[in-house]
């Protein structure tokens, strides 16, 4: 008995993430919630379905994903994209960790790439809610957000 999610899960939870992020957060959750979005688009439509190989097409939008984050994280005051940029750093590292040693089985390399990515998504769902509920306790200070009776 294996106990594994199925293989929609994980594209039904970056879809919801992501759309969250670009419906309610500043511009740093959008900016890498679009961008996470084309890196899964990317992944997605142009695997090498011989997996024991390097995902070629992976690690390309894993490199441009660091670089954006990486952008995001050194231009904002916020946390959440530093984590965010070192789990995708985590993930671009093994990618290369796979290049070095290809014995390296691929069900390994496939584990490590999922859970650095569910840890990015977490990142970027807690960037979403805080920015979210910034705007929120500001409109209700502001008087806009309260109700009148």
């Amino acid at each position: 008995m294996t106990i594994a999610l199925p293989p929609w899960f994980g594209v039904a939870v970056s879809i919801l993430i992501c759309g969250g992020a670009l419906w309610k957060g500043d511009w740093e959750e959008r900016t890498a919630g679009a961008t996470l979005l084309l890196n899964f688009a990317i992944s997605i439509f142009l695997r090498d379905v011989s997996w024991p190989r390097v995902q070629l097409a992976g690690f390309t939008a894993d490199i441009f994903t660091l670089l954006i984050l990486g952008a995001v994280a050194l231009r904002t005051k916020k946390f959440w994209p530093l984590f965010a940029t070192g789990f995708q750093l985590l993930s671009v590292l093994t990618h290369v960790g796979k290049m070095i040693d290809p014995n390296v089985h691929g069900w390994a390399y496939l584990t490590a790439i999922i859970i650095w990515t569910y840890l990015i998504l977490i990142s970027l769902a807690i960037g979403a809610w805080n920015a979210w509920r910034a705007r929120r306790q500001l409109a209700m200070a502001d008087g806009r957000g309260a109700t009148r009776r």
